[in-house]
């Protein structure tokens, strides 16, 4: 790796941008938008292992984990830098909240997991275990539903779309999808109820 001097002033700003001056970044970040990764190696060698440890302790985060983010978070960095959209100040923070982000990001998406399961009870049953004549009934609920509920579900649960990505394609907001979900599932489970008796 090409090492490039910064003038040292106290450290103050230079620290707080991997051990860069102003003139250093600039001059490693054109490089970086001409293919060399200079760049790169230098926020990887001056705050991965602090990022990490930060994670640890901040979100009691695994080492796995913690890696997994700060590896998520510095290609995300890298990308915003290539697009210039970062600019010289304070990158040894900024950097840390984007593995922070990653990380709770990837906590959420395991939540979700969980949290698909406790609505869906009958999901992990394997079908010779449920009570007598449930699968039919839920054949006769499914079509009372409805064509957007079913759809959303069929989405959400089958196709195992995250609700971003749902909202996104009905162009809606992710909380009136949330909502608009929850009301689905609680309305097959009413007809359901209302069959299975």
């Amino acid at each position: 790796m090409k090492k490039i001097s910064s003038v040292n002033d106290g450290g103050s700003l230079e620290s707080k941008n991997f051990g860069l001056s102003q003139t250093a970044f600039r001059e490693l970040l054109e490089a970086l938008r001409a293919g060399n990764d200079d760049l790169y190696q230098q926020v990887f060698l001056a705050h991965f292992e602090d990022c990490l440890n930060f994670l640890k302790r901040q979100y009691n985060a695994s080492h796995e984990d913690a890696y997994d983010a700060s590896m998520d978070g510095l290609v995300a960095f890298c990308d915003l830098l290539k697009k210039g959209r970062i600019q010289y100040g304070n990158l040894r923070f900024l950097f840390t909240q984007m593995a922070g982000q990653q990380y709770l990001k990837k906590r959420k998406e395991d939540s979700r997991l969980q949290e698909l399961t406790a609505e869906w009870d009958m999901a992990d049953e394997p079908v010779s275990d449920l009570p007598t004549g449930a699968l039919d009934t839920f054949n006769q609920a499914w079509p009372q539903l409805g064509k957007g509920c079913q759809q959303l579900l069929k989405s959400f649960f089958y196709d195992q779309q995250k609700l971003k990505e749902i909202a996104t394609q009905l162009e809606k907001n992710e909380a009136t999808v949330r909502k608009q979900k929850q009301r689905c599932v609680e309305k097959l489970q009413e007809i359901f109820q209302s069959l299975y008796q």
